[in-house]
């Protein structure tokens, strides 16, 4: 299975190809002499991968990966850019550079990225893609495209309580208080202590 890939301070990722594009992970210490952040050390260590394999777009993924963490977001954009031309069918390329996209403020592009994703995302996995498309639709007011994209991310993976939650704002901000309280009920059964999750029950119960 394909994972999505992100870099989590304290974890070195292990360049594992495997179906579809990205990688599996590891848990490695860094060299008893190295000096300088964990941060700085996957940056170094990727670099120096791409340097001897610049035609790999897995090591480009990480590398841009890693840019996105310390803030340097056109560099990862540009990493993952050169990922995806060399991998495009690394469907977690694709949703990695709508992130990036995303990041940057430039909204159309990440679209056009996660949908692209969407496409190739297996069965039973299109939660990622579909959730930031819904999120975005929403925050630009278009409600119909947004609670399109929120409905695949909820049929994508029905125990992901935040697609419940934003599909029930939908509703609410369309005025249907009793679908967007039934969406909100089933975001509390899998996390009742979600964020405003209880306010926006108590909003659309009255």
């Amino acid at each position: 299975m394909e994972k999505i890939l992100n870099v989590v301070i304290g974890i070195v990722l292990a360049a594992v190809l495997v179906a579809g594009g990205l990688l599996g992970w590891s848990y490695l210490k860094p060299p008893e002499d190295f000096v300088g952040s964990k941060l700085e050390k996957d940056l170094k260590e990727w670099q120096g991968y791409v340097d001897k394999e610049p035609a790999d777009p897995l090591g480009r993924a990480n590398l841009g990966a890693v840019y996105l963490e310390t803030g340097e977001i056109e560099k990862g954009i540009q990493e993952l850019k050169l990922a995806v031309d060399l991998g495009p069918e690394g469907y977690t390329y694709l949703f990695k550079l709508g992130e990036a996209y995303r990041m940057a403020g430039r909204n159309d592009e990440a679209i056009d990225m996660f949908k692209q994703a969407l496409e190739k995302y297996p069965k039973g996995e299109k939660f990622l893609p579909a959730y930031q498309l819904a999120e975005i639709y929403f925050e630009q007011g278009d409600l119909a495209s947004a609670k399109d994209f929120a409905q695949q991310a909820v049929d994508g993976s029905t125990g992901i309580w935040n697609a419940h939650y934003l599909l029930g704002q939908v509703y609410e901000r369309e005025g249907d208080k009793a679908m967007a309280k039934q969406e909100y009920e089933k975001a509390a059964q899998f996390n009742p202590n979600g964020p405003d999750l209880q306010e926006a029950l108590a909003r659309v119960s009255s």
